[in-house]
């Protein structure tokens, strides 16, 4: 590969990536999920080591690993494992309330546990998460879709997380989840399920309106780690392509790269003037609003179609739908009537006007 260049200086709000130690969970009690995940690392060329029921049971996680992934399985799969006397002993059982005791220790230390779909499920009461599934409950008339894709909106691409990948995406969606977080939540929201009309791109929705929103990439603060929670399998058959870069991402956001991203970063220098002009005047227009933050800065195309980030270059480019621009009208009007919505997206409000 040639090199292009050698004397570019380091952006000073960039980000140093270290390398992480990778767990992947691997039950005798077979999971294909589990088995995809493994087949998906290895045609990537990723490092990472099984981890069985006896080295979760041992104990010591946090000096092994910096990261354990755990597919989509149920928990019996995880905690009870086969029967014994079904087996050769060898292979009986699971990782028992132990196991889970030294997996909880793993992500109080400062491990990042990640859990795909029904994987998801486990994490919520292992860690006794304040997050509840709106889909829990419901019957097959009231909602229903397997294997279809859904509509992903991203919260913020400039994350370490989510970085690299475009502000809406879509999913497989085969069982999986629609949270809300509780009170005693702790923690972000990086992904929600398309909020603006159906969120269905390809295949069987019912009950859209239960779906709608909720959120389906959790990162949840536990101790000095974290848990990674996908409402959908990222990986589902080393087919879904679009979200593969959200693992890629997740295994490399272990304790020290989630440590960076919580110190306040440095704001960068405009490029140029003009560039800078409409920079202040939208983010003036957050602050009038008073729900702008470091990390949630959106803005809505002058159609109301689109939510936009302040925080990537998207913002200044014209609506798909309307074909027009935010960045746009900002510099012609100085003053602008434009819709700007929270980061959470459940309340929208008409700004007052800004002068230039």
């Amino acid at each position: 590969m040639p090199v292009l260049r050698t004397d570019a200086e380091m952006p000073e709000d960039a980000l140093s990536v270290p390398a992480t130690r990778v767990g992947v969970f691997r039950p005798w009690q077979a999971s294909m999920d589990e088995g995809w995940t493994r087949w998906l690392f290895d045609e990537l060329g990723l490092t990472y080591e099984s981890v069985y029921n006896d080295d979760v049971t041992a104990g010591a996680l946090r000096e092994r690993f910096d990261v354990l992934l755990i597919a989509s399985m149920g928990r019996r799969t995880i905690f009870d494992g086969f029967q014994r006397g079904t087996v050769p002993p060898e292979y009986a059982g699971g990782v028992g309330e132990r196991g889970l005791d030294e997996l909880r220790r793993f992500v109080h230390q400062g491990g990042t546990l990640i859990c795909f779909d029904r994987a998801a499920d486990f994490a919520l009461d292992l860690l006794d998460l304040d997050i509840e599934d709106q889909l829990d409950g419901l019957d097959t008339e009231e909602f229903y879709c397997s294997g279809s894709l859904l509509g992903v909106a991203l919260e913020d691409t400039s994350h370490p997380l989510t970085m690299g990948m475009p502000e809406e995406t879509a999913a497989m969606f085969d069982g999986g989840s629609a949270w809300e977080t509780g009170a005693r939540f702790e923690g972000r929201v990086h992904a929600r399920w398309d909020a603006d009309g159906s969120p269905l791109r390809s295949g069987f929705l019912v009950g859209a309106d239960h779906l709608r929103g909720g959120a389906c990439l959790v990162e949840a603060e536990y101790g000095d780690g974290r848990a990674l929670l996908f409402g959908f399998r990222p990986q589902w058959r080393a087919q879904s392509h679009a979200t593969f870069k959200l693992i890629l991402n997740a295994l490399s956001y272990g304790q020290e790269l989630a440590a960076q991203v919580a110190q306040p970063r440095a704001p960068q220098p405009a490029t140029d003037p003009a560039r800078a002009g409409l920079v202040e005047r939208a983010e003036r227009l957050v602050v009038v609003l008073g729900i702008g933050t470091a990390r949630h800065r959106h803005i809505e195309c002058p159609g109301r179609h689109q939510t936009l980030n302040l925080d990537s270059s998207s913002w200044r480019k014209p609506c798909a739908r309307c074909r027009r621009s935010t960045a746009s009208t900002l510099k012609r009007k100085g003053n602008t009537s434009s819709f700007t919505t929270c980061p959470t997206r459940r309340a929208t409000r008409r700004p007052r006007q800004v002068g230039s």
